[in-house]
């Protein structure tokens, strides 16, 4: 699956505790939405995924999503 980011699309994830949180602009969410979007309506295999790490502005930890 191709990875698309609108524009000047930003985001970063804080691990704390207890929570992560996920932040970013406008372009960043619209970025994710449309790839979880892509990832739900098309016929991906089970187990489809992406490694969001190799583009996380603050490298934190792993993040991956996956297809059930």
């Amino acid at each position: 699956m191709d990875v698309i980011w609108q524009g000047n699309a930003y985001y970063m994830i804080d691990i704390f505790d207890d929570e992560i949180q996920f932040k970013a602009n406008s372009l960043g969410l619209i970025s994710i939405a449309q790839q979880m979007i892509y990832m739900a309506y098309n016929n991906l295999p089970k187990g489809s995924h992406v490694h969001y790490n190799e583009f996380l502005q603050k490298s934190i930890t792993n993040i991956i999503i996956e297809k059930l």
